[in-house]
């Protein structure tokens, strides 16, 4: 593996805020380093693998590894910071087997170096949240195990999904992150087809506190008020990145709390 820089040794490294929907330059730059680690170590080689991932064909005319290194600068700088994600992405897939993990924690430490909010996480490059956000998600698909659950599992996904796409979609989030738990209390109280708002009056135990009634209200009253979610098309929140984060963050909590405690 690369060594770690001077700074990271040492422990100086400044805390810099994540960069989130951008491709800066010196990260499309760096990308090189990478390749070469692996072993694509002539502008020739590193052409080759770029072009198919990229899905362009080398230029014909680009012989001398002056010209083709220049090609291959032109082609890291094309772009918008999504589709260059998805291009890494794709590099993968032009690996050997035996390459791609190593090629995946290259290209993360890489987007930590530069500071971009993405990371692979298995296959994909995923948005990077803080930990308790990843430890809520954990534990709401741990919460949402069995076929009872199929549905609101398959919804909170589609939030993490809409989370996770490039460009990301918060509107969609936020809408699944309230239909998620809406499918979990449909499970939980046989109510098929009943809003949040009516389980949450009518089936949840008189003794619950009114703080947590009002967790699950204030997450349907997210869904429903943004704009491009539920119903909200005109005079409803915007959607941004860090209400999407909340939403799913709540979600995930309110799922957790739902089937260890409400599923009895």
């Amino acid at each position: 593996m690369l060594e770690p820089s001077f700074s990271a040794r040492e422990g100086l490294r400044a805390d810099k805020p994540l960069i989130f929907d951008d491709a800066p330059y010196s990260l499309r730059y760096g990308f090189l380093e990478v390749l070469q680690y692996l072993g694509f170590d002539t502008p020739k080689a590193q052409r080759s693998i770029i072009c198919k991932a990229w899905r362009v064909p080398p230029d014909p005319g680009n012989w001398g590894d002056q010209n083709v290194d220049e090609e291959v600068a032109r082609l890291l700088g094309q772009g918008r910071w999504y589709e260059f994600l998805d291009r890494i992405e794709r590099i993968p897939k032009f690996l050997q087997p035996y390459h791609i993990e190593e090629y995946q924690q290259q290209v993360n430490n890489l987007l930590a170096d530069e500071s971009i909010g993405y990371r692979f996480d298995g296959q994909k490059i995923v948005r990077v949240g803080t930990e308790e956000f990843a430890e809520a998600v954990e534990d709401a698909r741990t919460a949402l195990t069995g076929a009872r659950f199929e549905e609101p599992r398959r919804q909170f996904e589609r939030g993490l999904e809409f989370r996770n796409s490039r460009p990301p979609d918060w509107a969609n989030a936020i809408k699944q992150a309230s239909i998620s738990v809406e499918a979990v209390l449909q499970v939980i109280y046989n109510r098929p087809g009943v809003s949040l708002t009516k389980i949450v009056s009518e089936n949840l135990p008189s003794g619950l506190p009114t703080n947590i009634r009002k967790l699950f209200k204030s997450l349907y009253g997210q869904g429903s008020g943004t704009v491009g979610a539920r119903h909200a098309a005109l005079g409803g929140t915007q959607p941004t990145a860090a209400r999407a984060e909340l939403a799913l963050h709540i979600a995930a909590a309110l799922h957790a709390f739902a089937v260890a405690e409400l599923d009895t």
